[in-house]
């Protein structure tokens, strides 16, 4: 692209660096910027704009920390592909796996954590057990393209749930084992959704800063019997998009 794309006003209020991340963006929105596609280097942007060093730099790195821009060291600045996004219906209960298939990309897993573990108080007070009670502890990170999307800690009955403790979850779905291997059926699910901050442990999987707004969504999933999973769930907010169907 010719940096002579981006038209400045400088009598504006609106600061000019913000005029060049919102023309980039809109450049990039129109497609006329593909992802992969080189920007022009700091210094052109200086001489065919007639700007500062600083405020160049401030526009791209507003754009490279919003992931819509990327560096390679020593070669250059790139248009970024577009941020993998799911839109979760909430009016009915889904798998992982599948919902991330639904929406043309590749789900994928990794365990983080696997055991028998004894139930703290949230964990007991949802699975009505007793607090201390073994149960089942799966923490795995779910993956959309590759791209980290959410923390799942999912507390499991242990006897209803044993072949979780052997089952391959970072090539196959929870719930899918839940059903064939452990001979459950699952009738329906209790979700709840807020907003919460990102911990050290989490901040390094989701690779977002401490701090960070994330979504905590905790869900039962029931079976006739009862609760058979109690899940929590730490989102990325720039990954989800959560979408209610309302009957009238």
């Amino acid at each position: 692209m010719s940096p002579k794309l981006i038209v400045l006003d400088k009598s504006k209020a609106i600061p000019v660096y913000y005029q060049i991340v919102k023309q980039l963006q809109d450049l990039i929105t129109r497609k006329v910027l593909l992802p992969g596609d080189v920007i022009p280097s700091e210094r052109e942007f200086c001489r065919e704009l007639d700007i500062s060093r600083a405020t160049i730099r401030q526009a791209i790195n507003t754009l490279v920390s919003d992931g819509v821009l990327y560096r390679e060291k020593g070669i250059g600045t790139f248009v970024a592909k577009p941020k993998a996004k799911l839109n979760q219906l909430l009016s009915r209960m889904t798998n992982f796996t599948n919902y991330v298939l639904s929406q043309d990309m590749t789900p994928g897993s990794k365990l983080i954590e696997r055991g028998i573990t004894p139930a703290p108080p949230e964990v007991s007070k949802a699975m009505e057990c007793e607090l201390g009670e073994a149960v089942i502890k799966v923490r795995r990170l779910r993956l959309a393209d590759d791209l980290p999307m959410v923390i799942e800690s999912s507390y499991l009955n242990l006897m209803s749930c044993q072949a979780v403790l052997f089952a391959d979850l970072e090539h196959n779905s929870l719930y899918d084992t839940l059903r064939t291997e452990c001979g459950l059926n699952l009738s329906h699910c209790h979700e709840t959704i807020e907003l919460s901050f990102c911990d050290m442990e989490a901040s390094e999987h989701l690779l977002i800063p401490v701090g960070s707004p994330i979504f905590l969504l905790k869900r039962m999933t029931f079976t006739e019997a009862g609760v058979v999973e109690y899940v929590v769930s730490q989102c990325r907010p720039d990954r989800y998009k959560f979408i209610i169907e309302l009957g009238l």
